[in-house]
């Protein structure tokens, strides 16, 4: 089997954080903000930890604080 695509692997992540999975929002938003095969959009990957950390995802937490330091 060929490997999913990076694009494609950050689609179905963006659908599936959109359903509720807190801990797929937070690596999304993660993907998003250290260009890890898809554009970088800081304020998208923000977004995207936000909404994780506000699920209660403490990594979603843990990665949004990194992130202001």
């Amino acid at each position: 089997h060929d490997a999913l695509p990076i694009s494609k692997a950050a689609e179905l992540f963006e659908r599936v954080c959109a359903g509720g999975e807190k801990f797929t929002c937070s690596n999304l938003g993660v993907m998003h903000l250290e260009r890890a095969g898809i554009a970088e959009d800081v304020q998208k990957g923000l977004n995207f930890l936000q909404k994780a950390c506000d699920s209660g995802a403490f990594g979603g937490c843990v990665n949004l604080a990194e992130h202001y330091e």
